[in-house]
């Protein structure tokens, strides 16, 4: 024997589609990821933190410190900078910067990747840094880091875009 239970949701969806009757009002729909948009403002506060530590950076940097640097990469609050970037980007993605934020995010994306790359080139010690190779991956980085935030910051400044 094969009993069938019936939960909440399924008899409510069968009692509805039964009758023909739907009582869901018609929602106007976000261009934009609505939770993204809403998040823009922690996140932008976030990789504003991350930025100020950057700068911070410059002492290991200057010293060479390869180790201080990506212990520093890899703790609050500049782990999780990848993470709020992207939620500008995707709160963004409906508005007219959007492709500018796209860019700015992928090069800073790739400058902080390179420092990190020379960083750990640096410490291994398989193939000697040129002077100035890891002063100019962290100037790079820091650049980067400040477009992308002017582009962001205006991003988040625009209201949610509805599809017409």
């Amino acid at each position: 024997t094969t009993t069938t239970t019936t939960t909440r949701a399924r008899f409510l969806k069968s009692v509805v589609v039964a009758s023909g009757v739907f009582l869901i009002p018609p929602v106007e729909e976000a261009r934009a990821d609505i939770t993204n948009k809403l998040a823009s403002a922690a996140a932008l506060r976030k990789v504003r933190q991350g930025q100020q530590k950057l700068k911070e950076m410059e002492f290991y940097v200057v010293n060479n410190d390869y180790t201080s640097l990506q212990l520093a990469l890899r703790k609050e609050p500049f782990f999780d900078i990848r993470k709020n970037s992207y939620i500008l980007v995707r709160g963004g993605d409906d508005g007219p910067l959007a492709g500018d934020l796209e860019r700015c995010y992928k090069t800073f994306m790739a400058s902080l990747e390179k420092m990190d790359t020379t960083a750990t080139l640096g410490l291994r010690g398989r193939r000697p840094l040129e002077d100035g190779e890891f002063y100019h991956s962290y100037r790079s980085t820091v650049e980067s880091l400040e477009n992308f935030l002017a582009v962001a910051n205006e991003a988040a400044e625009i209201p949610v875009q509805y599809k017409d």
